[in-house]
């Protein structure tokens, strides 16, 4: 094999292995965060956040097409706000 494609394996691979790395301490450290009840001063935000993904999961997993938590009577209930990246 030539060195530049040894090169490009060995490059993948360590980026591969630091992402996973970023990962699991990732989890580790904002494990004991994971169960807890929604609570203080932003609590309408977090609920918010919660219904998008509940209803991601339960409904429609394009992110494009975000739902409100109110189904009524025929409609899409598709709501259109800030793209959801952070959700």
């Amino acid at each position: 094999m030539p060195k530049i494609d040894l090169a490009i394996h060995f490059f993948r691979r360590t980026v591969f292995y630091l992402l996973l790395l970023s990962l699991g301490l990732n989890l580790f450290l904002h494990s004991k965060h994971l169960n807890k009840e929604v609570t203080g001063i932003h609590t309408w935000r977090q609920s918010q956040t919660m219904w998008n993904v509940r209803n991601f999961v339960r409904h429609d997993n394009n992110i494009l097409n975000p739902r409100i938590s109110s189904f009524n009577g025929g409609k899409d209930n598709l709501y259109r706000y800030e793209f959801p990246l952070m959700q």
